[in-house]
Order: structure tokens, then sequence, then C-alpha cells
């Protein structure tokens, strides 16, 4: 999971502020190291890396606010499944071959699930021990659907 590098404020001051409201790594990796000891990369310790936490870290931390996580979980897979499903015949059946999505979505305050984008090549490179344990589990299980 992403966050920027500064809490988010809807005060009119900050709306030009990238660090509040960009969560693109390549666009975060230019504010350095975050110092805040209250954001979440940092609460994460080896669970977090510039501005990413573990998912699996960060549904912890919501379960322990009271957050069902299953259903925000279950938003996610329906939002991207309709995605799919809305583009489904513009996407062509390549017989021997699979195609990797990155799906970017967000949720508001009331826990709806909205879909930012979608990426056809979601960057695989890693910047650090994070990256490599999450995405390398991503390979693992890609070429295991892919050649069980």
């Amino acid at each position: 999971a992403r966050f920027g590098s500064r809490k988010y404020s809807n005060k009119p001051e900050t709306l030009g502020d990238t660090r509040v409201h960009l969560t693109n790594t390549s666009l975060q990796k230019e504010f350095g190291d975050i110092s805040d000891r209250s954001h979440p990369a940092f609460l994460a310790g080896s669970n977090g890396s510039g501005s990413k936490v573990a998912l699996s870290w960060l549904w912890k931390r919501l379960e322990g606010q009271g957050v069902n996580t299953a259903d925000m979980w279950r938003k996610v897979v329906d939002v991207c499944g309709k995605a799919l499903e809305s583009v489904d015949a513009d996407i062509p059946n390549q017989p021997n071959s699979f195609e990797l999505f990155g799906f970017d979505v967000i949720f508001d305050t009331d826990e709806k699930c909205w879909l930012i984008e979608v990426n056809s090549s979601p960057s695989l490179s890693c910047d650090s021990s994070l990256d490599s344990s999450i995405k390398g589990g991503l390979i693992v299980d890609t070429i295991t659907l892919v050649d069980p």
C-alpha cells in the first residue's frame, strides 16, 4: 500500500503539495526519506519502506481500529473484476500467453473503493527489501498460476 509523503489534508493551502496528494512512488522518491515518525511507513518498521507498507501490515493496523478488511478486500476484487469485464471485448485472446495488470485503488472515508487507474505494465523493479519480498512473491504466484 502506498501513502503520500505527508498526511492528507483538504485545506486549500495543501492543494498544490504533491507530497500530500500523489502516491506515485517515482514522484514520492523526489522528497527523500520520510522523517515523520507518525507516517505509516515509519510505523511499519521492516514492513515499510519509502512511502509504502506491506498490505498485511496495513490490514492488521486497520483491523485493530475495527475496520472489516475482508469487506475492503471484497470491494477491491469487485472493482477490479468490473474493470476487466468492461473491456473484455477489447482484450484479444492470446493463447499460450498472459498479461499482468496493476490496479491502483483508493478508499474514501466511507470505505468506498475507487479505481484510479489500471497499468498494463506494472513496475516490477525493486528499490527495497520490501519491494523484493512483495514483488518476488507476485512473480512466484504468477508463474504458479500460469504453469501449475
